[in-house]
């Protein structure tokens, strides 16, 4: 019978101990502040999403912002790509 814990599961370190490292390597890579925000935040933009998407106004002032930036975007992205054509 394998060893177990103190609470009668079996002990996950007596199974594999490589598996213990590399599960705390990940756990390690993983909390930092980008993955915290992004984990976090969602549920909590979540209520403002929601009342900028039921209000029709707002709405619209976001679509018109949304529409600029991607026009903008897109023109710089076609100058970037003229600029590193003519550059070869």
């Amino acid at each position: 019978m394998p060893p177990t814990d103190s609470d009668g599961t079996v002990s996950l370190a007596s199974r594999d101990p490589s598996s213990v490292g590399a599960f705390q390597a990940i756990d390690k890579a993983i909390i930092n502040p980008w993955f915290m925000a992004s984990f976090f935040g969602a549920p909590v933009l979540t209520g403002p999403a929601a009342a900028l998407h039921f209000s029709k106004a707002r709405r619209s002032a976001w679509n018109l912002a949304r529409t600029l930036t991607s026009t903008a975007a897109s023109g710089c992205l076609a100058g970037a790509a003229m600029l590193y054509r003519s550059a070869k």
